[in-house]
């Protein structure tokens, strides 16, 4: 997964300064990714546990300081995931993995949120609204160029002249949106 040595639970302890009970707790309820050999994956590890949710069930999760995490990049063992009945139906999963579902859900709840907060995301119905609107004004002006061009046209002597006018019709209204455009 890295260039993080996968190393013991007490290690993996030593490392987060929580006791190694701790650890196996955290192995129980499905923070650790673990090797074939039941070693600690440093690097997967860190990222399930800094998804977290920074309280739960009254106590406060130990975090360290670092990068925030992207929710979408936690992953899920293969084989863990179809033993607890992860794949698939929901019906099937032990309350352990439940609950860890649950926080990764509040996880990318939580990371949303903050996305939108920072303006980096907005709602799916504010952009339809504003596409709509933009598709009106092009379809209004360009509803418009016949009626607008239709005496030039009748006045113009080739097939060149009559399609000048309209290219310089149709770039004129493109050009007014683009002046109206946010920036």
């Amino acid at each position: 997964m890295s260039d993080l040595p996968a190393v013991t639970l007490a290690a993996f302890a030593r490392m987060h300064d929580v006791s190694q009970a701790c650890v196996s707790g955290w192995r129980r309820r499905g923070y650790l990714v673990l090797t074939a050999d039941g070693k600690v994956d440093v690097a997967g590890s860190n990222v399930r546990l800094a998804a977290r949710p920074s309280v739960h069930r009254g106590g406060t999760a130990k975090v360290r300081p670092g990068k925030p995490v992207d929710p979408g990049a936690i992953e899920v063992p293969r084989g863990a995931a179809e033993q607890n009945g992860a794949a698939g139906d929901p019906a099937g999963w032990s309350r352990q993995e439940a609950l860890r579902q649950r926080e990764i859900a509040q996880a990318r709840l939580a990371q949303i949120e903050a996305d939108r907060a920072a303006g980096l995301v907005v709602p799916i119905a504010d952009v339809v609204g504003a596409v709509t609107a933009e598709y009106h004004i092009v379809r209004t002006g360009l509803l418009g160029v016949a009626s607008k061009l239709a005496h030039r046209l009748a006045a113009a002597t080739t097939p060149e002249a009559c399609g000048a006018l309209v290219d310089i019709e149709v770039r004129a209204i493109l050009t007014e949106l683009t002046q109206d455009a946010p920036r």
